[in-house]
């Protein structure tokens, strides 16, 4: 089960960043509320007639992330339709720059796991792990702000057809 979601999540995620790359935020976010909501309507109303259970959750992950797949290719469809560039995309140029940004996720989550397994074997009582870990949590906490803030500017940036404006940005 975790496979099949995890490819269907990666699909939506590489249509929602396509979305964002068009400057189409508001459906960026629109999906985004989407699968939210309809996992939760379903989770509630599948574990009020049957119980809640793990069964229960992965239908309702199923259903949201299908549903909003089937809606984000609509959606995809008009701008590749609407935009030329697109249709010139290179199948070796996507799984080149793939290929650096999967490199580079895998780094990322290997410090900071790395980071708690240094922190373990450095204090084997755990306590500091527990502050480590709140910081963390913290610190990921202050991100959101700015990962919302530079959804919105690599849209504006990427958009942009005027290169001054784009580096002053």
């Amino acid at each position: 089960h975790f496979a099949i979601l995890s490819i269907i999540e990666t699909i939506i995620s590489i249509h929602l960043f396509i979305f964002q790359g068009k400057n189409k935020i508001a459906w960026l976010n629109w999906f985004q509320f989407l699968s939210l909501v309809l996992f939760a309507g379903y989770f509630g109303v599948a574990s009020w007639l049957f119980g809640s259970g793990i069964s229960v959750v992965l239908e309702a992950f199923y259903f949201s992330k299908i549903i909003v797949l089937l809606v984000s290719i609509f959606y995809l469809g008009r701008i590749i339709r609407w935009d030329k560039n697109i249709k010139k995309l290179k199948i070796s140029e996507l799984f080149r720059f793939g290929l650096v940004l999967q490199i580079a996720n895998i780094a990322q989550f290997l410090n900071y796991r790395f980071s708690f397994y240094l922190l373990e074997d450095i204090d084997p009582s755990l306590f500091f792990l527990g502050v480590f870990s709140t910081a963390i949590s913290v610190g990921e906490g202050i991100w959101i702000l700015s990962k919302s803030i530079s959804a919105v500017h690599y849209a504006e940036v990427s958009n942009s057809r005027d290169p001054e404006k784009s580096v002053n940005t």
